[in-house]
Order: C-alpha cells, then sequence, then structure tokens
C-alpha cells in the first residue's frame, strides 16, 4: 500500500500519488488500519468508506462513542461523516451514494436528450475478487 500511495515511510504523503481517493468497506478499513500500524492516519482523508446503512457521528468519534458505553467493533473511526458513502439515505451526516432508477422519457424529453451533458461513473463493489470473475468487458464499460 504504501508503493502504491508513492510513500514508503510513516511520514505523510508526497509527491505524485497514484491514487487519490480509496473505496473501502468497513472490514478493509479494518484491515488497512492494521497493516499500516499508526502511519494509516496519513491517508485518512483518501478514505471513502461503503457503509451500507451509514455510521451516525457519535458511533464514528471515539471518544464521544466510548463516554456514551458504546461498544461496536463498526465505529471509532474519527473520519469526517461525509466519508461515509451509504447506499441508504439513514443518516444525512454521510454521503448518500444514491439508486439506479429506470425513467420514461416522453417525446419532448426524448427531442432534447442530446442537449444533456453527462459524465458516465459507476461504482461497483464486491468483497471477494472472485465476483469479478469473467467481468472485464463489463468493467472496462
Amino acid at each position: 500500500m504504501r508503493k502504491v500511495m508513492g510513500n514508503k515511510s510513516s511520514c505523510p504523503t508526497q509527491g505524485d500519488k497514484v491514487v487519490e481517493l480509496i473505496y473501502i468497506d468497513i472490514v478493509g478499513l479494518t484491515q488497512f488500519k492494521k497493516t499500516l500500524g499508526p502511519s494509516w492516519v496519513h491517508y485518512q482523508c483518501m478514505l471513502r468508506v461503503l457503509d451500507s446503512f451509514g455510521t451516525e457521528p457519535e458511533f464514528n468519534h471515539a471518544h464521544y462513542a466510548q463516554s456514551k458505553g458504546h461498544k461496536t467493533p463498526w465505529g471509532k473511526w474519527n473520519l469526517n461523516p461525509q466519508q461515509f458513502n451509504t447506499m441508504f439515505p439513514h443518516t444525512p451526516d454521510n454521503s448518500f451514494l444514491g439508486f439506479v432508477v429506470e425513467q420514461h422519457l416522453n417525446a419532448s424529453d426524448i427531442r432534447h436528450i442530446d442537449d444533456i451533458k453527462r459524465q458516465n461513473q459507476s461504482l461497483v463493489y464486491g468483497k471477494v475478487d472472485n465476483f469479478w470473475k469473467d467481468s472485464k468487458l463489463n468493467l472496462e464499460t
């Protein structure tokens, strides 16, 4: 990881970075922190946590969570609440990724469809690499 980030020490990242953002889930975040040790804090601003139901600030802030007796293994990350990307808008503190929905266009919409400027982007998520087996064509689209 340090090599990917352009950093081989525990100092903050310097120079050209290979990546700007790291999308990760809670389990990966635990492994990330364990692997990097104390230097993981230098990468915190690059993290975007895929968190199905979101993490409310009171569970995210370690000192506050401890003072309230929250013992969840999923919290206490001390990240900016908007770094948690949730698929369901349970808390307004997190970033809501949204849903894919089908849109039915009427005749007027169809005439103006080419006027819409788009930047196609998507985020795919899978916990193990074999989810993507034989999917190279789909991922390159």
